[in-house]
């Protein structure tokens, strides 16, 4: 029997895996729109799907994001506040806490057009972390078919 690490709260530090086409899309799009907002990291994400955007200044530490809630927090507040919000809430883990306090001491968050953040939101948006069986869902609540874009079934045009 092997025991699996927990945080504060009982929730498993096991990396988070991507269930469907729809959260790995979502990932992708998170990892090409972070990669365009952030052309030099200080870190290394590790997305739920697996993927990774990788640190390009060496020796930057590890943030494993279990959720795109995750990026929600850090968007609607970027810096200190946002990371903490994710991480508290058990949608972020980091491999060296002491460097990402280090890191965030001097961090200045990217200047972003509204166009970019909105790219961001929507692929944070789009995605879950849960195992959600979408035929299934959608047959249980008495739907035809699952939504095509997921856009379309948690926002208003």
């Amino acid at each position: 029997m092997t025991s699996e690490a927990r945080d504060l709260y009982g929730k498993s530090k096991a990396p988070a895996t991507a269930a469907n086409g729809v959260e790995q899309a979502s990932a992708a799009r998170l990892r090409g729109e972070l990669a365009r907002a952030m052309p030099e990291r200080r870190f290394t994400v590790a997305f739920y799907d697996g993927g990774e955007l990788a640190c390009t200044l060496p020796g930057g530490p590890t943030l494993s994001v279990r959720s795109p809630a995750a990026i929600a927090h850090m968007l609607r507040a970027p810096g200190q506040l946002g990371l903490a919000r994710a991480y508290i809430a058990g949608l972020l883990d980091v491999d060296d806490l002491d460097a990402v306090i280090a890191i965030m001491d001097d961090f200045k968050a990217p200047r972003m057009q509204p166009a970019q953040m909105a790219r961001l939101g929507a692929a944070a948006l789009a995605g879950t972390s849960f195992p959600v069986d979408r035929a299934m869902t959608a047959a249980a609540l008495g739907f035809d078919r699952p939504a095509a874009n997921s856009l379309d079934a948690v926002s208003d045009r």
